[in-house]
């Protein structure tokens, strides 16, 4: 169907999913990954930090969501509503026609100048799309939407943290945290044709290159802190 080749509801929604998620999730994980090197000892002050920064996150990603589809819709308007009233006299002039509401790169309107030919009435059809409505999303169920998937994230590395056990919280949170990634991979997978267990590991990949740069931040700044006070002691 016409609506179904110009805009994917289920697409939209799986994508901001995953990007609240994993924004959630690996910002918690490296917060944790830094502060327990400062506070290990005070496992209620690390879960207060990180249930702030849950809480701060979320609401952010809301609002930051709520901004840019409200944005959004503020240009899809500046459209064309429909090409309805538009004559079409070749197939030629279909890419032309995209080109004017927007949102199609050359390769994109390429093919669809491939797929008219090869469909005609494709033609006839696309000329009673409302690209507005198709287009536009609702700012506050997407803010809502957004609030909730980072919230989900975020509770993965934080909830062993609820049941502090010095040794076994991080090792739990970090197995949490990383088989989340893995499993929304996989789930990735499904909206592709490549290997789910390429999908997988890259998010994992991810977490970790998230991690091993916020460590070595941690430290550099600590040393450098080190330096300092060392430097005013003995200096």
């Amino acid at each position: 169907m016409i609506k179904e080749f110009i805009y994917s509801e289920r697409g939209e929604r799986f994508k901001d999913f995953i990007f609240g998620f994993q924004d959630g999730l690996i910002s918690t994980y490296v917060l944790m990954i830094a502060l327990i090197m400062l506070v290990y000892d005070y496992p209620f002050l690390l879960l207060i930090a990180l249930i702030a920064e849950m809480i701060a996150g979320s609401i952010s990603m809301g609002f930051g969501a709520y901004i840019s589809i409200k944005t959004k819709n503020q240009c899809v308007s500046s459209y064309p509503k429909s090409l309805k009233d538009k004559e079409i006299p070749s197939f030629e002039d279909v890419p032309q026609l995209f080109k004017e509401k927007g949102g199609f790169d050359d390769a994109e309107l390429e093919a669809l100048n491939e797929l008219s030919k090869k469909h005609p009435d494709f033609v006839k059809k696309i000329q009673n799309v409302n690209f507005e409505e198709l287009n536009t999303r609702d700012p506050i169920v997407n803010a809502l939407y957004m609030t909730l998937s980072f919230l989900i994230g975020s509770m993965l590395p934080l909830s062993p943290f609820f049941f502090p056990m010095l040794f076994w919280s991080p090792i739990i949170a970090s197995i949490f945290s990383f088989t989340g990634l893995f499993i929304v991979g996989v789930i990735r997978s499904f909206y592709s044709e490549k290997n789910w267990l390429v999908f997988g590991l890259e998010m994992v990949l991810i977490g970790l290159l998230a991690t091993i740069i916020i460590s070595a931040l941690t430290e550099a700044v600590t040393l450098g802190f080190d330096i300092i006070i060392v430097r005013e002691r003995f200096g």
